[in-house]
């Protein structure tokens, strides 16, 4: 049985890869929309010293901030919203079953 420590690190690891993942596309969709802007918001990205293996989407959001477009940082917080809700869902759920175990 895992305690509860151990399911809100998995749960909030998940939380984080699903961000990274929906950060790509919502970098993706811009890219479409403002190559040019795009491409410097990449640079700002990249010309960080070094990134996490997951979770990096945020730090990489506030670096590109100043480039995106109205549209692409609307998606970015309906991204943060959305997962957050999730996240939470999921560590009620999984403290939940834990507690009737």
């Amino acid at each position: 049985m895992m305690t509860s420590a151990e399911t809100i690190r998995q749960v909030h690891q998940l939380a984080g890869r699903w961000r990274d993942l929906l950060w790509q596309s919502v970098l993706d969709e811009f890219a479409e929309r403002d190559p040019k802007s795009a491409a410097v918001a990449r640079d700002m990205i990249h010309a960080q010293p070094a990134r996490a293996l997951f979770g990096a989407s945020t730090r990489d959001a506030m670096e590109a901030w100043p480039y995106l477009d109205v549209q692409a940082r609307r998606d970015w917080l309906w991204v943060l919203q959305s997962v957050h809700t999730s996240w939470m869902e999921d560590i009620r759920s999984a403290t939940a079953t834990e507690a009737t175990t």
